[in-house]
């Protein structure tokens, strides 16, 4: 708790010199933006939603969301860090005016955190496998064509392998959790692009992904003439939903309003998707097209 606090301490410092060192280098003609509310928005590293190598934001359709939102709130001073989610959810509970741009809005989060309304739109997690090998796993399809993730994991003779310190939706966390050591669960460290390279190389049957990541990690040269199949999950959504968390608080609330307004008016269909489809190999971006057509999740308040 004290290195926290700590941590808090010495960004807010920091936070607060940086904007008063902006206005006064600016002088009397910047007085303006000085006087703006400063929101730091903390990005975490997970392409292809959020990319942190190179400018801020980034590449991913995250990081297409938050410009599509800064660009239309010049009544805020809007600042950018890398940072887990961990330290973001810390500096939240802290008070600092801080906004990461996709968490779920679960009930502890939002006894410190003012929730949007729905920003992204993604396939949940699946069962990701080459194409040529697809086969072995039909067996533990259900009538809907859904996965039993514990009847696959039990079955030694397929390989699949996990990045460690990854989370998963619970009904596959839960499955994991219960078949810690098995020979068949490959860990391959905190590297999130090994499981798709050795996916490629054909060194295990299948991957547990969100079907937009697949494109990010593997090239047409890493695997030449290999398409890839997404099975869904028995027991996960289908689809997952993505909102922006700021700091409770005056700032961070008239943020979030301006944010819900920003979405309305992008919806049914916010320009960040488009991005997001291109980011998506075929097969995905297909199953996402239709998806959002049934449930046009967009038009909700």
């Amino acid at each position: 708790m004290v290195r926290s606090l700590t941590a808090g301490l010495v960004f807010a410092l920091c936070l607060a010199t940086a904007v008063i060192g902006t206005a006064n280098a600016a002088g009397s003609a910047d007085a303006t933006d000085s006087e703006k509310p400063t929101i730091t928005w903390l990005l975490n590293d997970f392409p292809p939603f959020i990319q942190v190598d190179g400018p801020l934001p980034g590449k991913g359709f995250v990081d297409a969301a938050v410009r599509h939102i800064i660009e239309r709130t010049p009544e805020f001073n809007h600042r950018f860090e890398v940072s887990g989610i961990a330290r973001a959810l810390n500096l939240m509970q802290l008070g600092l005016p801080v906004c990461h741009p996709a968490l779920l809005p679960t009930s502890e989060r939002l006894a410190y955190a003012v929730a949007s309304r729905p920003v992204h739109f993604a396939l949940p997690h699946h069962v990701v496998a080459r194409a040529d090998n697809a086969d072995r796993l039909r067996p533990f399809l259900n009538a809907q064509g859904r996965i039993n993730i514990d009847g696959l994991l039990n079955d030694t003779s397929l390989k699949t392998s996990v990045t460690e310190q990854r989370a998963f939706a619970p009904a596959i966390q839960s499955a994991l959790n219960a078949r810690k050591g098995a020979p068949n669960i490959l860990m391959t460290g905190v590297h999130f692009n090994a499981p798709f390279l050795q996916l490629a190389a054909g060194w295990v049957d299948y991957i547990i992904a969100y079907p937009v990541e697949p494109r990010w990690y593997i090239s047409n040269e890493t695997t030449p003439g290999a398409s890839l199949v997404y099975f869904p999950i028995v027991g996960v959504e289908d689809y997952t939903l993505g909102h922006v968390l700021c700091t409770k608080g005056a700032v961070g609330d008239a943020l979030i309003k301006r944010i819900d307004a920003i979405v309305a008016a992008a919806s049914p269909r916010p320009p960040w998707i488009d991005v997001e489809v291109a980011l998506s190999d075929s097969a995905s971006a297909q199953q996402l097209e239709d998806l959002l057509t049934r449930f046009n999740p967009y038009t909700r308040p």
